[in-house]
């Protein structure tokens, strides 16, 4: 099925995805997709078509299996391929000096790579971890090339009335403070950049369901900042939330 939606003289193309699914042994699953989309050239006055069509291909994968009690694995990809285009005006030539338009037509190869494995185990402790690789190759009359890599690790304990989070550079502490009505969370996060250098991100946040269908929250957080100088940035906020009609509905004021 192809879908065309007209804007002035161009239209767009969009393909139906195509998506199938099945299991993997008894604990797995994968799905996998693929769809096509782009849009056709303008027309110049005298009728002729430029150069800016367009057209890229996606397709990808995921799959989800638990190979024990106690892990599960989700590996899922994404890979995009196509071309755009479009006419520039601009200095043909130094000298003599020649000004006029080209036709500017780029190749697009790109896509990325993800991976979660979780381990769970029945003493209230659990691992995450996470990696991540994504690819961008684009080759027309400017090249643009990127290749990202980044890993994260989280683990969590439940210990009491406490609930802790922490992975990298960040930690955090959800306390029950009145047990399934009062939650009192604390955290804070260390980041380093080549302007700024280190700087720590405190939070706090309190959560109070004082009836079955009323909460209220309030959240505070800081950032430090070194840019042009020592800056510091606060925000904060306060919620209530209470049903707006019979059917439960939630708003928040």
């Amino acid at each position: 099925m192809i879908s065309r939606r007209v804007f002035g003289r161009t239209a767009s193309r969009e393909g139906e995805p195509i998506r199938y699914g099945g299991r993997i042994g008894d604990s797995g699953y994968y799905r996998v997709y693929a769809r096509n989309s782009g849009s056709n050239a303008l027309t110049d006055s005298a009728g002729h078509p430029a150069a800016d069509s367009s057209g890229l291909f996606h397709t990808g994968m995921r799959a989800d299996w638990k190979s024990s009690r106690e892990d599960e694995l989700s590996p899922w990809d994404d890979i995009y391929a196509g071309s755009e285009g479009q006419t520039v005006a601009g200095l043909l030539s130094i000298t003599p000096p020649v000004t006029g338009s080209f036709n500017d037509r780029t190749s697009i190869l790109g896509g990325n790579l993800q991976g979660r494995w979780h381990r769970a185990s029945p003493d209230r402790f659990d691992t995450t971890v996470l990696a991540y690789f994504t690819g961008e190759d684009r080759k027309g009359v400017l090249d643009f090339d990127r290749d990202t890599i980044a890993a994260e690790v989280v683990q969590h304990l439940a210990v009491s009335r406490h609930d802790l989070i922490w992975g990298g550079v960040f930690l955090q502490d959800e306390i029950a403070m009145v047990r399934d009505r009062v939650w009192l969370t604390l955290g804070s996060k260390l980041e380093h950049n080549a302007y700024s250098g280190f700087a720590l991100q405190p939070n706090v946040r309190l959560l109070w369901i004082f009836r079955p269908h009323q909460t209220f929250w309030r959240a505070n957080s800081q950032q430090r900042k070194r840019l042009c100088g020592p800056q510091r940035d606060e925000r904060s906020g306060i919620g209530f939330r209470e049903p707006c009609t019979s059917s439960g509905r939630s708003c928040s004021f």
